[in-house]
């Protein structure tokens, strides 16, 4: 069939799947041929839920040989034994199922994309986002946003889920609880537009209040990684936004530490020193004791997060064993500070990083199962995707970007797996201020 405006709806014995062009939160249709997105309309929407993302051109095969697709059904059985197929070629939808005589049943329904629940959800969520900042996404004034990181440093110094280092302050090691489900963000550099993006999808925003999830950042939030290098604005927004997170939500959002959340002169970008030109706009702006301040944000930052589901650092593991005293106390140890925050793994044209024998020893140093999924950041295995499994052959060992212009990546738990969900980007930004001006006082009511 041609590429239907209306949700597609696939009937698999018991099991459903909708199919539907991914729709931008403003209602609208991204440029070219839009990704399609697979998902349970069954699932409790307001639970943190799994989705298939299809692009042009490429296949759906509803098969148990799928990684991660039994998180996208109650009964996966049911739907596995049908074996269907799409493929999404240009603008036609081709529908197969090999095995008819079990009954595959494919629907057009009626809603209009633009009305349907995914778009009210997410414009929910922004309006939400809206409201805990306090109105349109702009940089604080010096007063506030000194006030709000002083506020945020008070609370890192207790933070939630650290054990305290030898000198009673939260320390470099996040522990988080069974009961919480994790959210783990990759570098971001700035790019607030798909923060925005992965803040306004799924049920993030629902959990966080609730204090069933946890977000958590792995490092490198900003200094932008595409030109110009040496912009450093969308930082400070960034930052903003980030703090009034954490002291709206102080026990579900967490921030490991980077390379790039720095001053430092090593900090840079194609020869552009950012670390030191991020000190520079930041005395600019807000002064030396502001400066002072997010120096000590970044030496009161956790260097490691550890669930029963994944351990995460942003670069990756020391190049010498390690204990976890010494993730707790940290500041007294910068040499393992360094390597958490530095270290890229072993590739061509790059012989000095770490190796499969290096995860080995970092897993055996912190009695870990050999199976915990390891989470890092920091290095883009190549110039497409923004995830990558089971890197440079070592087996659960993923690294996940969520800077890239085009789409951004994370990972979340499911059924007590961490999976990785892709997100297509959008520009939110402008649309989300234009939105919050029409909702400020003395304005017309919200209007999509």
């Amino acid at each position: 069939m041609l590429l239907p405006r209306r949700p597609v709806e696939v009937e698999l014995g018991s099991e459903r799947l909708h199919i539907q062009k991914e729709i931008r939160c403003d209602g609208s249709v991204g440029p070219g041929l839009p990704d399609l997105i697979v998902f349970n309309p069954d699932l409790n929407p307001t639970q943190i839920n799994y989705s298939l993302r299809i692009k042009p051109g490429q296949s759906l095969h509803i098969s148990h040989d799928e990684p991660n697709q039994e998180h996208l059904f109650r009964k996966p059985r049911e739907a596995f034994r049908r074996n269907f197929y799409l493929d999404y070629e240009g603008e036609n939808l081709v529908f197969r199922d090999p095995i008819s005589e079990l009954g595959t049943f494919i629907t057009l329904l009626e809603e209009d994309i633009e009305q349907s629940p995914i778009v009210a959800r997410r414009q929910q969520a922004i309006d939400k986002i809206i409201a805990l900042y306090g109105g349109p996404l702009k940089t604080m004034s010096r007063h506030q946003a000194l006030d709000t990181l002083q506020q945020v440093n008070s609370l890192l110094k207790n933070d939630a889920f650290r054990p305290k280092d030898a000198n009673g302050t939260a320390g470099g090691l996040l522990r988080l609880p069974a009961h919480v489900t994790p959210v783990v963000i990759g570098d971001l550099h700035a790019n607030i537009d798909n923060l925005l993006k992965i803040l306004s999808e799924n049920a993030f925003i629902w959990a966080l209040e609730k204090k069933s999830a946890v977000l958590v950042f792995l490092g490198d939030l900003v200094q932008p990684d595409s030109e110009p290098y040496d912009e450093m604005d969308s930082s400070v927004l960034m930052m903003d936004f980030l703090f009034k997170l954490k002291l709206h939500f102080p026990d579900g959002i967490f921030f490991l530490r980077g390379n790039h959340d720095s001053f430092a002169v090593e900090a840079s970008k194609d020869l552009v020193p950012q670390g030191v030109l991020w000190r520079k706009r930041l005395e600019q702006l807000r002064g030396t004791e502001y400066c002072e301040k997010m120096a000590h944000f970044y030496d009161l930052s956790p260097v490691i997060a550890l669930s029963e589901n994944f351990v995460a650092c942003h670069a990756g593991p020391p190049f010498n064993r390690i204990d976890m005293s010494q993730v707790v106390n940290i500041r007294s140890f910068p040499d393992v500070l360094h390597d958490l925050m530095w270290n890229r793994v072993r590739r061509r044209g790059y012989p000095s990083g770490y190796t499969a024998s290096d995860v080995r020893r970092f897993r055996k140093s912190l009695n870990l199962a050999k199976e915990l999924p390891f989470l890092v950041g920091h290095t883009p295995y190549s110039d497409t995707g923004t995830v990558w499994c089971d890197v440079a052959g070592i087996r659960h060992h993923h690294i996940l970007y969520s800077a890239k212009k085009g789409e951004s990546a994370i990972f979340i738990r499911v059924n007590g797996q961490m999976v990785p969900q892709l997100y297509a980007a959008e520009p939110l930004l402008e649309w989300v201020n234009k939105r919050a001006e029409k909702n400020s006082p003395g304005s017309k009511a919200i209007r999509s």
